[in-house]
């Protein structure tokens, strides 16, 4: 039987480079467990030497990169405003030499998988197995997740024994060094090049101009995963599961993927494009019309009996209103619908913020503060520099009067989608459902070049409402969701979270008091049960008609708010209990 969750190893592994990537505003990230934080990771411990492939690079002067004038003051900017206090220009210039060839070596191998990808050898997923390192190991679990062919070993080893064919610059060595520089700090100070910046700036925006589709290139397509509601693709009739073959007069198999969505795809507003796409055995053309695209933030779904999910996808620019708006939407609806304003209209609502990676701080703060009705504190911040400590309050005023919140997270909720469900916890606004978080507890300063690059540094630590860290130990729920799923449960337990990420920084205060936070669990009552799909109420199940144990577990907690008396058929809530430590032999 399938599992209801959709999860691959690669799908974690990348959701866990967004994380680490992730760029804030200044932002917020945070991790778990009740083990100390400090501790060593169980997972990192667990860990086999693997066999590295070899990588032949041309003769590197380490120390030319350090005498450049950009990277001496981006040194500087570091040693007066990151949050470690034990940093030296000694310390830095390590990191940065040690970067050069790190990064040399990376961008042979990411050259070399594109040209495998080219010829047929792989799937553009076989990129996920080259981090952090290229493995032999790496390789063989590709070709087994049937990402890569056989003949990718012998490829990617003869690739790699040659020199590059295209030489690299010296500005390719300087930003080598500025990366090295800047990931050496903490897992989530960072520089990037021009190109990475735009892209960056784009995410957080969450707008961009183009024909409006959702992309699928994991097998070295341009497969439309789905048009986006409203986009030209959609009024002209592109369908999910359409493949892009070209644009105009230019075939996509000449270009890479990168190129064909940059160049041909996207394009000023109001630019006409024909695009060819494939269906099934038929070609097409579609002429379409470039339109600016607003991707949405918040998706909003009324589940049975007056209760709203809203899925927090990430903390972009304005996303604390989108988020309003959608509430307001919610309450006509439940008003509108005579058998839900019968019931006495909108009775709850569940905030997802399952996968969330964050985002902004002063986002966080503001969506917080619109369910916490009374002046307090939402967030604050502490660095190494007086000027980057903040303070963030809430105000009088919920736009919920009161409704009963369940706030969903899991391990790759970090960041912002940690500071929110802290303060409702903390503040007893809310019950935490779930599975802890990834305990990213650090505020990055995200500052812009006059060279179109940018840079990241962690300028503080943040601490919750009641004083402590989120920092290695993230935000612990009330009460515990088991799915009773094998597969899925052995997925989770190999994401990533702060803990195992190198150079992250140690966190002082905050395990104590969140032990024993945790007083339930909320799972399946009848593990893999299939509902008929006449039978299927909306948004409790998935479209193999089995239950997502997330959502079902916030509906049951919040009808049972309402009414003591409530028995769920689909979960059951028992008293959570620590396991007792196993006892040495006598």
């Amino acid at each position: 039987m399938r599992s209801p969750f959709t999860l691959s190893s690669r799908f974690l592994a990348a959701t866990a480079l967004a994380i680490s990537a992730a760029v804030v505003f200044p932002t917020a990230i945070a991790n778990h467990r009740n083990e100390e934080p400090q501790a060593t990771s169980a997972k990192a411990a667990e860990k086999k030497p693997k066999t590295l492939i070899p990588i032949k690079l041309p003769q590197i002067d380490q120390e030319a990169p350090l005498r450049d004038e950009k990277f001496g003051k981006l040194r500087t900017l570091i040693l007066e405003e990151s949050v470690r206090s034990d940093l030296t220009a000694e310390k830095l210039n390590k990191a940065a030499k040690d970067g050069i060839i790190t990064e040399a070596k990376q961008a042979r191998v990411r050259e070399v998988l594109q040209k495998a990808i080219a010829q047929g050898l792989a799937k553009r997923s076989v990129l996920y197995y080259a981090s952090p390192d290229l493995s032999l190991e790496n390789l063989q679990e590709a070709i087994k997740d049937k990402d890569a062919k056989p003949g990718i070993i012998d490829f990617v080893k003869n690739e790699l024994a040659k020199l590059p064919s295209k030489a690299f610059t010296r500005q390719d060595y300087v930003e080598f060094a500025l990366k090295g520089m800047f990931r050496s700090v903490t897992p989530h100070d960072d520089y990037f090049n021009a190109k990475e910046t735009a892209k960056m700036m784009e995410s957080m925006s969450s707008s961009f101009v183009g024909i409006g589709v959702n992309l699928d290139t994991s097998e070295g397509k341009l497969k439309v995963e789905r048009p986006i509601p409203g986009g030209p693709a959609e009024k002209a009739g592109i369908l999910k599961g359409d493949i892009l073959i070209g644009a105009g007069d230019v075939s996509f198999d000449s270009l890479s993927l990168e190129d064909a969505i940059e160049k041909h795809l996207r394009g000023e507003d109001g630019s006409f494009v024909t695009v060819k796409v494939q269906r099934g055995d038929t070609q097409i053309e579609v002429p379409l019309v470039r339109a600016a695209i607003k991707q949405p933030g918040v998706e909003y779904t009324m589940l049975e009996d007056g209760i709203a999910h809203f899925h927090i996808k990430s903390f972009s620019n304005e996303i604390s209103q989108e988020l309003r708006d959608k509430v307001a939407e919610a309450k006509a609806d439940a008003l509108l619908d005579p058998t839900l304003k019968a019931r006495g209209g909108l009775r709850g609502i569940i905030l997802n913020f399952m996968y969330d990676p964050g985002g902004s701080l002063r986002e966080a703060r503001q969506m917080a503060d619109d369910f916490i009705d009374k002046d307090g504190f939402v967030v604050t911040t502490e660095g190494r520099d007086l000027s980057h400590n903040e303070i963030y309050k809430s105000t009088k005023g919920d736009i919920l009067d009161g409704l009963p919140i369940v706030v969903l997270v899991n391990e790759q909720s970090a960041s912002a989608s940690e500071i929110v469900p802290n303060a409702l916890q903390d503040h007893d606004r809310a019950i935490v459902m779930g599975t802890p978080t990834f305990g990213k507890g650090t505020v990055q300063i995200y500052r812009s070049h006059p060279d179109g690059t940018s840079s990241k540094i962690t300028i503080s630590q943040f601490v919750r409402p009641s004083g402590t860290s989120n920092q290695l130990v993230g935000t612990i729920p009330d009460i515990l969701i088991d799915t009773k799923n094998a597969e899925f449960e052995a997925l989770r337990k190999n994401m990533s979270t702060e803990r195992d990420l190198p150079n992250a920084l140690p966190n002082e205060r905050g395990m104590a008091e969140q032990k024993g936070r945790t007083k339930a669990v909320c799972s399946p009552a009848n593990p893999g049960a299939v509902v008929p799909e006449a039978e299927r109420e909306k948004g409790l199940y998935n479209k193999d008609g089995m239950l997502n144990v997330f959502l079902a577990c916030a509906r049951d907690y919040i009808l049972k708010q309402e009414n003591p008396n409530y028995a769920s058929t689909r979960t059951t809530t028992v008293p959570y209990s620590v396991p007792a430590a196993p006892q040495p032999n006598s």
